[in-house]
């Protein structure tokens, strides 16, 4: 994080992290002059990934610092300061709240000293992630995204708007985090700062007007109820797939391009499959998905 002068001097700059890899994706300044910054890290907490937000004074020193999450992944993406003083984070979480085998939109309420109020998520059956958060006039919230299973097919808009205290009747559920207050390392780097020539060309921009398919899900004119979370989870493992099942069933392998790998019979509980390094695509019942293998 650094903080640059209207010129574009450095005034400061700091980094912030442990023993893991610390990421940033939203900073705003807050009503005091300082600073709140989300992201993500895996080298707190209590599990793999979680959010990590602190709070800088004015000149980047470290006022206070959480962690949130469960028992897989979390992943920060924004972070507003609400009309308490406090501060609302959106990005998503991997499993460990609704038991979705797939992302889900995770929103949390802070209180301004970084003290957990309330959090809730929202999910399909296929993945759902949050990327902006803002508060509305009339004290609720409206969280934007995209989703891959609600909507007109493929990857679509996700907007919900939810109340003040996080909840939406029908498709928004609670969810227990755990919280931790890291002692994150600071330090204050040299950067290295070079003036370049941009080059400025005007494009010529082709505007087309469409009409986007609208659903409106959990409620309204289009009712659709909150889906049954997956029940087959694949994880990358050496040299292959982990594959996590709840019950006994067929999966066929493909490979990016389609053609059949392995046509094989999952137990219930843990499942190692074999692998050369690609893509593959899986599907078991109704259920399908993507592997990598490194």
């Amino acid at each position: 994080v650094f903080k640059l002068s209207p010129d574009g001097s450095v005034e400061w700059a700091r980094t912030f992290g442990g023993s893991g890899w610390e990421e940033a994706y939203s900073v705003i300044q807050t009503s005091d002059g300082g600073y709140a910054v989300a992201g993500g890290t895996d080298g707190f907490g209590v599990a793999q990934d979680e959010f990590l937000v602190f709070k800088l004074s004015p000149d980047g020193s470290v006022e206070w610092a959480r962690t949130f999450g469960g028992d897989s992944g979390e992943y920060a993406r924004s972070i507003i300061q609400t009309s308490d003083g406090g501060y609302a984070v959106a990005g998503w979480t991997y499993l460990s709240c609704r038991g979705s085998y797939y992302n889900d939109f995770l929103m949390l309420k802070l209180s301004p000293d970084g003290s957990l109020e309330w959090a809730s998520t929202f999910g399909s059956e296929k993945s759902d992630n949050a990327n902006s958060i803002i508060q509305v006039s009339d004290g609720t919230y409206a969280v934007a995204g995209n989703t891959w299973g609600l909507g007109a097919g493929s990857a679509d808009f996700l907007v919900l708007k939810i109340n003040a205290d996080g909840s939406y009747p029908g498709c928004v559920e609670g969810c227990t985090l755990k919280v931790d207050t890291p002692q994150i390392r600071v330090s204050s780097p040299t950067l290295t700062i070079s003036d370049i020539d941009l080059s400025v060309s005007t494009p010529s921009i082709i505007v087309r007007y469409v009409s986007p398919e609208v659903t409106t899900i959990c409620g309204g004119e289009v009712s659709q109820s909150c889906p049954r979370p997956s029940s087959i989870l694949a994880l990358p493992a050496s040299g292959g797939l982990v594959f996590k099942s709840q019950k006994e069933v067929k999966l066929r392998l493909y490979s990016a391009s389609g053609r059949l790998v392995k046509e094989i019979r999952l137990h219930e509980g843990e499942n190692y499959i074999m692998l050369e390094p690609g893509v593959y695509l899986w599907q078991a019942g109704r259920e399908r998905g993507k592997g990598v293998v490194r």
